[in-house]
């Protein structure tokens, strides 16, 4: 029996994933419930601005090849060791997906890089089939947060300068390639979650029917 539930968190940059998973956490653990936090692994990274290296496509394919391989293998060895708790996942594999092909400029890759750019697409896109149908329990897609929330992000380095104008497109994206990977058999639960209109009461019941719907259902 599957023991160890995956909540992942997508959506475009500044839509409220990262401070959502911190409550979910909160009240996950006061629960009771063990939790394993995923964070988003581009924070790791010591760079001059996520705009700088976007400018060079093959820095950018070797950090995204970096990050992504890091993601699924962190990812699937929690889901192969079948450890009772809930794995809170900053970004679905579907996120890694866009930002490989969104941003990566294969016009100015050489053969040798196309060859594996085209590797890891079919690295990535085989293993988003068997997370939205074996490993995700629950994805939560963030809708944007308003434009006067987002101005203050302007001197976040992991957040591109015009994230005023492109976070609508982003999402948008996100939420196709989500569409696309979600497998109506499968059990994986989609909630679209706006939290511009969702106060901190709501998602803390939101969190607390999970631990419900989980802790009854084999993860005890």
């Amino acid at each position: 029996m599957k023991k160890t539930k995956f909540i992942t968190f997508s959506g475009g940059c500044f839509s409220g994933k990262t401070t959502t998973m911190k409550l979910a956490k909160e009240v996950l653990e006061s629960r009771g419930a063990k939790v394993v936090m995923l964070d988003e692994l581009m924070r790791d990274k010591k760079i001059v601005s996520i705009d700088d290296i976007r400018k060079n496509p093959v820095k950018y394919l070797n950090l995204q090849e970096e990050i992504i391989t890091k993601k699924i293998n962190m990812e699937h060895a929690l889901h192969l060791k079948n450890e009772k708790c809930f794995v809170l996942a900053d970004r679905a594999i579907t996120d890694s997906l866009f930002y490989l092909l969104f941003y990566v400029d294969k016009s100015q890759l050489d053969y040798k890089d196309m060859l594996r750019y085209e590797k890891l697409y079919a690295f990535i896109d085989e293993y988003a089939h068997r997370a939205f149908t074996n490993i995700y329990d629950v994805l939560i897609e963030f809708v944007p947060l308003s434009n006067n929330a987002c101005v203050r992000t302007c001197d976040d380095i992991y957040r591109p300068m015009n994230l005023l104008v492109q976070r609508h497109s982003e999402y948008r994206l996100i939420r196709t390639l989500n569409a696309a990977y979600l497998d109506p058999l499968s059990d994986c639960q989609y909630i679209s979650l706006d939290v511009t209109k969702t106060d901190k009461e709501q998602l803390k019941h939101l969190f607390n029917m999970l631990y419900e719907k989980f802790y009854y259902h084999g993860i005890r």
